[in-house]
Parts: C-alpha cells; structure tokens; sequence
C-alpha cells in the first residue's frame, strides 16, 4: 500500500510537470529561420512594450519601454536617492507614444496597485497587438487551472510522506512533490502567441536577438533587456547616473501571477466548511 500511494505521488507531480512544460514550450514564439525574407523597414511599426510581448517577455515589456524612451530622449532614468526602483523623469512628453504612456503609469504607481497597474498596461498593449491580427488572444486559463490542482496534489503528497516516512519508500513521494513544485514555478502565467502575420517583425527582429545573446557591443539597451541574460544585464546601464539594466529590469517586473493563484487557492481550501 505504501509503494503504490508514494508511486502515485511521483506519477501525480511528473504529469504535471510534464503538462507544465508542454505548455512552456508552446507558449514560446515560433522564430522564422535565418534568411526568412523580411521587410527592410522591419514590417509595421509597434512600440517596444509590444515587441517584448511578440517575443515572448511580457515581464520585460516595460523595462523595454523604459529604456528605449531613454533612448529617444523622451525620459531620464535617474539613479534614486534611496530604494531601489529608478526615478523616471519626464524630457518630452511629445516622444512618449500611448503604449508608453500606460506603461509609465503603471510604473509611477505606489503600493500594493502598482504590480497589478503594470499588468492591466502590459494587457492593453497585448489586446492591440490581438486587435492587428499580429497575435492570439491572450490565454491564462493554464495557470488557473494547474497551479490549483498542483496545491491540492501537493497537499496530499505532504500527507503520504508523513504516513509512510521513514519509510525508504519515501524517496518517490518526495520526488513527486519535488515535481509538482517545479510544475507551478515552469507553467506559464501568460500565453500570447504570434500569428503569421508576425513573421516579417519576427524575422526582423531576428539578427538583434542574435546581437544582444552573442555580447554585440553595438546592440541596443532594449535589445538587451529583451534577448540578454542577467550577466549582460549589469554590463549595460543606462541614463546620466549609469543605472545597469538589471536595475531597470527588476524595477519593472511586474512580478509573475502565480502567486496570487496560490494564496487564492490556500485560502479556498482552508476556509472550506
């Protein structure tokens, strides 16, 4: 009986983390093979915030922003004088384009808003892009449904461990929660998928993928923020106060939503009569 409860378990956490990683793996965009023709002028013209979602960075989407109004003058990121979120400071606001405008308000709330603020700007920049044809509709039902099924397997998995530990049986219940774990931070909180009629922008934008990911010292800031790793991140920075891209980029994570699906969850579950 204690085999095949702790089986279970790991059979349990290694579906959904098989689940969650096909989702992860579909929820990526589809990059058109080099020398795919494209453009010259890179196809229609969409904000930063709205490339970051066609390549598949909705967390990054208003860091990009960030930077590349910097880059056209239209703002100044400035290095704080305390805390750890840049100042942002207006230069023109005639350079500031609309999907801009919602990401800097967004950015400028305070409290527990902000996170949520930056989330609903990131979404209407995602529901125009819909609106072109350029994506699919925005999908978020994989999240809200596996991460619940995955606390409740969880929950059950910590009850099969404290029956059969120190059991050497146990190994496979712990691998299974291990799993099912791994399952709720891999399964994507966000999918916007590109549709064909991306291609020209995706294969444009291609060659500064490869630029900013092969340490091209002539790819942009947002490039940067959009391909780069967190080792390229601090390399860059930004602004007359030298704010590295890390900075800007954690400032303006949105944070993931998962979060807030696993409270819900918790508080379901042990608020039931």
């Amino acid at each position: 009986m204690e085999t095949a409860f702790t089986l279970g378990s790991l059979g349990v956490g290694l579906l959904l983390l098989a689940v969650a990683v096909i989702l992860r793996l579909w929820s990526l965009p589809r990059w058109p093979s080099v020398g795919t023709p494209h453009p010259a002028d890179g196809g229609p013209r969409i904000s930063a915030t709205a490339r970051a979602i066609l390549v598949g960075r909705p967390r990054r989407a208003a860091a990009a922003a960030l930077v590349d109004l910097e880059a056209h003058d239209a703002v100044t990121i400035r290095r704080p004088d305390r805390g750890r979120m840049p100042e942002v400071r207006i230069r023109d606001i005639e350079r500031v384009g609309a999907d801009a405008h919602l990401i800097l308000g967004g950015y400028l709330a305070t409290g527990s808003t902000r996170s949520s603020a930056l989330w609903s700007a990131i979404d209407m920049v995602g529901e125009t892009l819909v609106r072109k044809g350029l994506t699919g509709r925005i999908v978020r039902w994989p999240v809200m449904v596996l991460v619940p099924i995955a606390i409740i397997a969880l929950i059950l998995t910590a009850f099969v461990l404290i029956l059969v530990a120190p059991s050497t049986a146990a190994w496979a219940a712990a691998a299974g929660a291990a799993a099912i774990l791994a399952s709720i931070l891999v399964v994507p909180t966000r999918i916007q998928r590109p549709t064909p009629a991306a291609a020209p922008l995706l294969a444009a934008l291609r060659p500064r993928r490869d630029a900013a990911r092969g340490g091209d010292p002539s790819a942009s800031a947002e490039d940067i923020v959009l391909f780069a790793g967190v080792d390229r991140l601090r390399q860059v920075a930004v602004g007359p106060d030298e704010v590295d891209l890390r900075r800007v980029v954690n400032a303006a994570d949105p944070g993931a939503r998962r979060g807030r699906i696993v409270t819900a969850t918790i508080d379901f579950l042990t608020s039931w009569p």
